[in-house]
């Protein structure tokens, strides 16, 4: 949050295109994001065999077309999907991303 409330992310992530995700963490992410990283890998992504599954289901939907086809369903229906996910976003994230951004940026001045 805070990374991309500073907008260092966007940095970061140019910095991932042309180096590689995993170059980049080793160069520009701090001791302490990839201790976390480290440490918290295996809850957040899964085993390597369970996250090589997932990528393959995921491939096989596009491949066989049953994505393009869920799309284009959601596109006659004006995307249910797409409203549920907006309307069920945490509030509360959001809230805390916008108090962390005012707080990064600090007062705004006028004139």
């Amino acid at each position: 949050m805070e990374l991309h409330g500073s907008g260092e992310l966007g940095q970061v992530l140019l910095a991932a295109s042309r180096e590689g995700l995993y170059s980049m963490i080793a160069s520009h992410a701090s001791p302490a994001c990839q201790a976390g990283i480290a440490h918290h890998w295996e809850s957040a992504v899964g085993s390597s065999a369970a996250m090589r599954q997932q990528a393959e289901t995921v491939l096989a939907s596009i491949r066989n077309g049953r994505f393009a086809r869920h799309l284009i369903g959601e596109h006659a229906r004006d995307y249910p999907d797409r409203r549920r996910w907006r309307a069920e976003r945490s509030s509360r994230l959001e809230e805390t991303e916008a108090r962390l951004r005012a707080g990064l940026r600090g007062p705004v001045k006028s004139g």
